[in-house]
């Protein structure tokens, strides 16, 4: 259910990924899983984000948080971070984003996680642009271009291109 959640939610359909994801968190809490159970309710969280319900989200973001504490966790995992800076740029709270993104991106880093490391830089990337830091924007997504190349997500240097030329079009 929590795969078919995510599917769900990337193609757009919010209300079955919603659907989706409340029947995996309820097994989750069955079998008394709070690690699985942080995971659905950040999924659940984007779910609310992607319906432009930021009270939802963010309500969703602090049980996932809650959860990952009692499975023992004392490092939240970096998509959690990642979700709270997509919060608060979403709400016009800049600086506050900036630190979500740096914690975000350590915690991917210290997984080894490249994809979401490259991720991360891109949306610093977008993060400068909207502080009017274009000089830094560009470096970021050029980091994140960097990466996106190594590991061969053909996807991601494209998007990383298209900010960048808005950076250079700016």
């Amino acid at each position: 259910a929590k795969t078919l959640g995510i599917l769900y939610n990337r193609t757009g359909r919010l209300d079955e990924a919603e659907a989706s994801h409340q029947q995996a968190l309820a097994a989750a809490k069955r079998v008394g899983d709070h690690e699985l159970a942080g995971t659905i309710l950040n999924n659940l969280a984007i779910v609310a984000k992607d319906k432009g319900d930021a009270d939802t989200a963010n309500a969703l973001l602090g049980r996932a948080i809650l959860e990952y504490r009692q499975s023992g966790r004392e490092i939240l995992p970096g998509h959690v971070h990642s979700l709270q800076a997509n919060l608060a740029m979403a709400q016009g709270r800049l600086a506050e984003a900036d630190g979500y993104l740096q914690q975000a991106l350590a915690a991917f880093q210290a997984t080894g996680d490249l994809r979401n490391q490259a991720m991360m830089l891109n949306n610093t990337g977008y993060l400068r642009r909207l502080q009017g830091r274009l000089g830094e924007a560009e470096t970021f997504h050029l980091q994140s271009l960097a990466i996106r190349g190594e590991i061969g997500d053909a996807v991601g240097v494209a998007r990383v291109k298209n900010m960048l030329a808005v950076v250079y079009s700016a």
